[in-house]
């Protein structure tokens, strides 16, 4: 038996009408419900050591575009954000800090037809700088107790020679980098820069004494060379094998009478002599931003957002963000106490040398509140050379020799045969390794 033509019709359009239904029940939700978030992408590691790094956040449909009012990072740090297609992109400005959990929050994202959605991604930065791995051994280190003076060695776990210095040459730096390390050397008045990684190894020489070598967040090592008659020294950026002179705010080379890295950034801090200070990209990628004068650099703190400067008398912070100074809050000194080099951890937590009368040394971590001693050493028989954060801010790391050993004063660095490294946690203080030699590239 054959269905009515007017039955069949009317089924016909009941289905009809029950998919409009369905579609603009969807279409609805969809655009009142507003984009969802379907994928997120950083380098955490990146971030954490590094300027610039770019977090993206991909929709399940295009967005209207996203302002920077809608973005809240938190802990707060600068940004900026743009929009392609169905990708939100969030860039960092400064690097992150190490060991941190970020909350990024995009509110009220418009769908390109319509409907608002609140979205929000988090992640944690690692404390290792990708580079390198976490621990002091780890490093390639300055040998001073084998046969032949100054070879760099690698790891305990694997040793072998990287390099060997040359008949009356003087190590005064050793930096080490992805795949091997950079070597810098003076013999007779010239500066020797090294190259060395895997079987391959390229040699470059300057006229000049060396006074400074470091790594740049960018992978670069920058080191710094004054000419005998000179009194301050110009820069060069040592990227691959090739060396190439760094360029101040003028484009002209620059000279520094005291330069430092910044943790996490491919730029460097640069005090001119006049007293200039501005942070410089090795590489020229970026623009230099002028800070304004000072009379001294002392040091830059482990999350590379603050540097301790000089102006005067005064010890100052100061912020890299924003410019501006103001006084390091410490507590008060002890009768008769000494205090000397300052550096900032992170925001309001610094570490500070200081000595006491009766001849005892230490570093403190100091939050303007409490000074906790996380190392200690007798002033009399025990000269203590010098100390450094690590990269990722948890660590000091000590280089001190016996009051009676032989020390090389012609190193930047003067350390003896019997330099101990010591490698100190600086939240509980617990020492965590002990390392003969020099190690290099904190």
């Amino acid at each position: 038996m054959t269905e009515p033509a007017a039955d069949h019709r009317r089924r016909f359009w009941a289905v009809v009408a029950a998919l409009v239904v369905i579609c603009g029940t969807f279409l609805v939700l969809t655009t009142t419900q507003g984009p969802k978030l379907e994928q997120v992408s950083v380098d955490t590691a990146a971030a954490a050591h590094r300027s610039g790094a770019v977090l993206t956040m991909t929709l399940d449909r295009q967005p209207a575009e996203v302002l920077l009012s809608q973005v809240t990072v938190s802990p707060s740090t600068p940004v900026t954000v743009s929009t392609r297609d169905s990708v939100v992109s969030v860039q960092f400005g400064f690097a992150l800090i190490p060991g941190h959990k970020y909350a990024v929050e995009l509110a009220g994202v418009e769908g390109a037809h319509g409907g608002a959605a609140d979205l929000r991604t988090t992640f944690t930065t690692p404390w290792a700088p990708p580079e390198l791995g976490d621990r002091a051994a780890d490093l390639p280190r300055i040998d001073r107790t084998s046969a032949r003076d100054r070879v760099v060695t690698g790891t305990d776990s694997e040793t072998r020679v990287l390099w060997t210095a040359p008949a009356g040459a003087k190590t005064l730096f050793v930096v080490p980098r992805q795949g091997g390390v950079v070597i810098v050397s003076e013999r007779a008045g010239k500066t020797t820069i090294d190259t060395v990684g895997g079987r391959s190894s390229a040699q470059t020489t300057l006229s000049g004494t060396p006074t400074g070598a470091a790594r740049t967040g960018s992978g670069a090592v920058v080191v710094s060379v004054r000419g005998a008659s000179d009194t301050d020294a110009g820069l060069y950026s040592v990227a691959g094998d090739a060396l190439h002179p760094v360029l101040d705010l003028a484009g002209e080379p620059q000279r520094s009478m005291a330069w430092l890295p910044v943790p996490g950034d491919s730029r460097v801090l640069s005090l001119s002599l006049e007293g200039d200070l501005a942070l410089v990209d090795p590489d020229g990628a970026s623009a230099g931003v002028p800070l304004g004068s000072f009379t001294a650099l002392d040091s830059v703190s482990a999350d590379g957002l603050s540097a301790i400067v000089q102006k005067g008398p005064k010890v100052l912070r100061l912020d890299l963000r924003n410019r501006q100074t103001s006084e390091p809050v410490l507590t008060a000194p002890a009768a008769g106490e000494a205090r000397g080099r300052l550096s900032e951890v992170r925001e309001g937590v610094y570490v500070q040398q200081r000595t006491t009368l009766a001849g005892v040394g230490s570093l403190v971590v100091d939050d303007g509140v409490t000074a906790r001693p996380v190392f200690t050493w007798d002033a009399r028989t025990t000269k203590q050379v010098t100390y450094d954060l690590s990269e990722d801010g948890r660590h000091v790391v000590v280089e001190s020799t016996p009051a009676d050993a032989d020390i090389d004063f012609a190193r930047a660095r003067p350390s003896g045969a019997r330099t101990v490294v010591d490698v100190i946690g600086l939240t509980t203080g617990t020492p965590l390794s002990q390392l003969r030699g020099s190690v290099a590239g904190w």
